[in-house]
């Protein structure tokens, strides 16, 4: 685990994309797809499985756009997103139940 924290800082720095899939690193440079999943019958799906991990955009300045978090093909977890210049837009909460909470920036 300490391993994988480590290479999630290491690629953030270098501006990669960092993905973490079934608590496996994935990570795609900025000139690589980001990880695409598949949204089908109110699930998102990654090579063929329902996701459990987190996805994480950027812009082109390497700032982060959105983060989300998944759990067996559902929402789950705080999801945010932000503008260009890294200030917080909106975020929401998620269980297995559905959506929790909604914040709006002020």
């Amino acid at each position: 685990m300490k391993n994988i924290v480590i290479l999630f800082f290491v690629f953030t720095l270098i501006g990669c994309s960092v993905h973490i899939h079934n608590g496996q690193l994935v990570e795609s440079s900025e000139y690589e797809p980001e990880l695409e999943l598949i949204y089908k019958s109110g699930m998102y799906f990654y090579l063929g499985e329902p996701y459990s991990g987190s996805n994480y955009k950027k812009y082109k300045n390497g700032r982060i756009k959105e983060v989300n978090h998944f759990k067996n093909g559902k929402k789950d977890g705080d999801w945010a997103w932000y503008t260009e210049n890294g200030q917080f837009i909106r975020g929401e909460t998620w269980d297995e139940y559905g959506l929790v909470k909604t914040t709006e920036k002020l």
